[in-house]
């Protein structure tokens, strides 16, 4: 029995995700802690309503209560280690014996016993324990073997935990702090494990990306991985009617990926990045209305072949990008002025068009037979103000001066500044500019952000 489907296979890695599960389970964790024996109103009513539920039900809650080690034991667990997936096994021991020795520290350390005021029905065990140990347990193991399982069975798993819990409570082995502490515990180890170890990134497959393609009508050859691999998507390629297309797919992980980015970008940086969607649908729908608005505003940008959910619910995002040259990969003779001033031109009409590109530098430039277009549009957003567009002038200035040097880049952008309507005041762009002081400066941060042209 192989209940790891083809997640067993993918290549492992350490997901930000499970970074971010951890922190918010320890937080979790922490606020049970210093709340036991303190429930707040609605508690001890939830309590209340279940534990006095009629004692004939006391063998069916045992019974549901007892799933959880069915669930963790049997159905996970064993076929496991009879299919010979180690890893997989490994992953779920260990999750099980951090999460009994976390709970036994915890339950040890801290004071329990009943709440005062609240009479409790106990049908099983010796009382409410905080956390509840089995829960951890099994919540530990479940969420562990979770990237491994298929879709219904990870939805099995959970439905499994959530009706153990209200069966705790009935039977006087928890309160809903315990539970709560129970279920967080799990979790958070579970995430300590990948991170650990690493696990199945939740990214499709290439025959489901293709199926995905086929259901959105868009006709695809030789579709293939991109070499390089960003950590909050899925890049591929192919070939189509109009020419080569650049796919870009949302798995499950993506989402949360891209919240715990935007959460660091916006404690240390003033710009906080990318706009933040609460579903994959709308990130890739905000891609494509934002290349959209680039091309309605004059910039040659990317073409949108489509956009949409298909598949095993990953958001896809279909474009074409004019076909050309990208700039970091032309000879330094053909990085004429005449080129250099055409960049400053499209970047001064989706300026003119009130959009922000967020990462526009020389890797994100292609040279077509038209002149320089504008790809990659992940970042990209609405411009509040002026101000908002700076960033983009900056960072494609000093790209530049990383391949033509400060002087020619500043050049290059006054000569780009008659041909569209850039951020004239911004001083960068002003003649006085050009002194050695500021190409100094100009160098300088070419250097540091040399990444920028790559």
């Amino acid at each position: 029995m192989d209940v790891s489907g083809s997640a067993s296979k993918v290549p492992r890695q350490r997901r930000a995700t499970d970074w971010n599960r951890l922190v918010v389970s320890g937080i979790v964790v922490t606020l049970a802690a210093l709340r036991v024996r303190h429930p707040t109103g609605f508690e001890r009513q939830l309590f209340t309503l279940i534990n006095t539920l009629p004692g004939g039900l006391r063998s069916l809650f045992t019974r549901v209560y007892q799933l959880a080690n069915l669930w963790a034991n049997g159905l996970i667990l064993i076929p496991a280690l009879f299919a010979r997936r180690w890893r997989l096994a490994r992953d779920m021991l260990l999750a099980a014996l951090l999460a009994l020795v976390i709970a036994r520290i915890l339950g040890a350390t801290i004071q329990e016993g009943l709440v005062r005021g609240l009479d409790v029905a106990v049908r099983l065990g010796k009382g409410p324990t905080f956390p509840l140990l089995r829960l951890s347990v099994a919540t530990a193991v479940v969420a562990a073997a979770a990237p491994y399982l298929a879709r219904p069975l990870r939805w099995l798993g959970r439905a499994t935990l959530a009706v153990c819990a209200p069966a705790a409570m009935y039977l006087g082995l928890a309160y809903p702090n315990d539970v709560v502490a129970a279920l967080a515990l799990g979790w958070g180890v579970a995430a300590a494990i990948h991170l650990a170890f690493g696990s199945p990134a939740g990214r499709p497959t290439v025959p489901q990306v293709e199926a995905s393609l086929a259901e959105l009508g868009v006709p695809a050859e030789a579709v293939v991985l991109e070499s390089r691999q960003p950590q909050g998507a899925t890049r591929l390629a192919a070939d189509g009617p109009g020419g080569r297309m650049r796919i870009k797919v949302l798995g499950r992980d993506e989402t949360e990926a891209q919240l715990f980015s935007k959460l660091w970008r916006s404690m240390f940086y003033k710009e906080s990045g990318r706009t933040l969607q609460l579903t994959r649908l709308q990130q890739v729908e905000h891609e494509a209305y934002m290349v959209l608005a680039a091309r309605s505003g004059g910039v040659r940008a990317p073409e949108v072949v489509a956009a949409g959910v298909a598949g095993p619910g990953a958001a896809i995002l279909v474009v074409r990008d004019p076909p050309g040259i990208p700039l970091t990969a032309l000879a330094a003779d053909a990085l004429t002025d005449d080129v250099l001033a055409g960049v400053w031109e499209q970047a001064g009409r989706l300026h003119a068009a009130r959009l922000v590109h967020g990462q526009l530098h020389a890797g994100t430039v292609v040279v077509t037979a038209e002149g320089a277009a504008i790809t990659a549009f992940e970042f990209a957003r609405t411009a509040r103000s002026g101000r908002d567009q700076n960033g983009d002038v900056a960072e494609l200035l000093a790209s530049l001066a990383g391949l033509v040097g400060p002087e020619r880049a500043l050049r290059s952008a006054l000569a780009g500044v008659e041909r569209a309507p850039l951020i004239r005041a911004l001083p960068l762009l002003q003649p006085a500019a050009l002194s050695a002081p500021t190409r100094a400066a100009l160098g300088s941060r070419a250097k540091r952000k040399g990444v920028l042209a790559h």
